[in-house]
């Protein structure tokens, strides 16, 4: 009995060195030497997020993008969560809701702020501040910050619970450092998640796919209550005021009585406030001649390996269109390839020539180092001739990129603050 048990022990121990590869996505992991390293993704990665833990199937990641932790942003989160300190203890359930869900996204950042408040006099306080401690306690000090994690249908932030990721290669599965990792890429698109046909947009930016959430209710302007099912559901916008939720071709106008949200998602069940939401949208919802919040138009959508790709219609300059795209779950179109940006090129209103569109590209962190605004590999170009050139009178330079209409499908460098008849946006879905 003895030697089985040193048998098994001994081959848990050998596990990295002879586990076999599990199902995965082959990635890229840029290091923080400068080096990368390939395999396969082998396990989940569990995100800590403003609505909880949520564990990532190994397949659905894209994109993970690692942030180092600085000094000042040690500083700016203390400030944050004493501030959300002060709410843990607010009269409306809601507030104090919202508040330890912010906290919680802050991750072991703040162990120092909730550490000291331990035994806070308010008792309310107290028993939130202990909960938030005992998470952290399972999740270790080790935490890093994640700018972007995406995959089919979905971004986040947050901070990793593991310490290590596992990679398989070459028949064995090695532990690669969370601190030693800067980004992960996939060679090829996360395939599309079963089971989850909508999109929640947060108010803070994050999409997650989800299961049609049952028991809401819109109180019409006559007092009416109309439950909200998915049958013929295409979107509920809580952008606005009165909300707007579209039927097919039916338009209700009223107000969600609905406090709390229950979501399904395939990451594990989530449960938001629904001042927490900005919208939620079927796979596909958008259609020509769409009004969007801030009045511009969908004047173009087409599908191209997996996305769904918008003209949207209504003069924005870069900061805007950028603000626009995100207020719709998604970002400007990034180009990766000829066959990309010709497909972009042939968006076009239905009527008239295809305008001048801003795209995703921008060099306003360093001049002349372009950049995607999602971070991913910026190789393929199709600047015009000349261009970039910088040559704008304006006092910012020319930071952001245009893509020309009537069918061009070239690139010019423009000034951040320049207003454009139009914009594409891509969902990555």
């Amino acid at each position: 009995m003895l030697m089985l048990w040193l048998a098994a022990l001994t081959a848990l121990s050998a596990e990295e060195a002879a586990e076999p590869p599990r199902a995965g996505v082959p990635v890229i992991l840029k290091l923080k030497d400068g080096t990368e390293d390939r395999g396969e993704l082998a396990a989940p990665v569990t995100l800590k997020t403003s609505r909880g833990p949520l564990c990532l199937p190994a397949r659905a990641i894209s994109a993970l993008r690692i942030s180092p932790l600085r000094e000042e942003d040690v500083r700016g989160a203390d400030a944050k969560a004493r501030a959300l300190l002060v709410r843990l203890g607010d009269d409306a359930f809601e507030v104090r809701e919202k508040a330890q869900k912010d906290l919680a996204a802050l991750g072991s950042v703040c162990r120092g702020v909730l550490e000291s408040e331990r035994a806070n006099p308010d008792p309310e306080i107290a028993v939130r501040v202990a909960v938030l401690l005992e998470a952290l306690g399972e999740a270790g000090a080790t935490q890093a910050p994640v700018d972007r994690a995406e995959g089919a249908a979905f971004h986040l932030k947050g901070w990793i619970q593991e310490e290590t990721l596992l990679l398989a290669a070459g028949g064995k599965v090695r532990r690669i450092p969370i601190g030693e990792i800067v980004s992960l890429a996939s060679v090829r698109p996360a395939p599309p998640l079963e089971g989850a046909p909508f999109r929640i947009l947060f108010q803070d930016g994050d999409v997650l796919p989800a299961s049609w959430p049952v028991g809401l209710v819109l109180m019409t302007a006559d007092g009416a209550e109309t439950v909200l099912s998915q049958e013929g559901l295409d979107f509920v916008d809580l952008t606005r005021k009165p909300h707007r939720v579209r039927l097919g071709e039916k338009v209700l106008e009223g107000e969600l009585k609905t406090g709390r949200i229950d979501l399904q998602t395939p990451f594990g069940p989530v449960t938001a406030l629904s001042a927490e939401v900005r919208m939620i949208s079927r796979q596909g919802v958008f259609r020509v001649g769409d009004v969007l919040p801030g009045g511009q138009e969908v004047a173009a959508v087409k599908r191209f390996q997996g996305h769904t790709y918008l003209l949207v219609l209504g003069w924005v300059n870069w900061k805007e269109a950028t603000a626009l795209a995100a207020g719709i779950g998604g970002h400007l179109v990034t180009i990766a390839s000829k066959e990309e940006n010709a497909l972009v090129t042939s968006l076009k209103p239905e009527k008239g020539e295809a305008p001048h569109a801003i795209i995703g590209c921008d060099d306003t962190k360093e001049e002349g180092r372009w950049a995607w605004c999602t971070g991913e590999a910026f190789g393929f170009t199709s600047w015009n001739g000349g261009e970039p050139n910088n040559s704008s009178l304006s006092a910012d330079g020319e930071d952001a990129c245009v893509m020309h209409g009537a069918g061009a499908g070239r690139w010019n460098d423009i000034s951040v603050s320049s207003p454009v008849a139009s914009c594409v946006v891509e969902l990555e879905y």
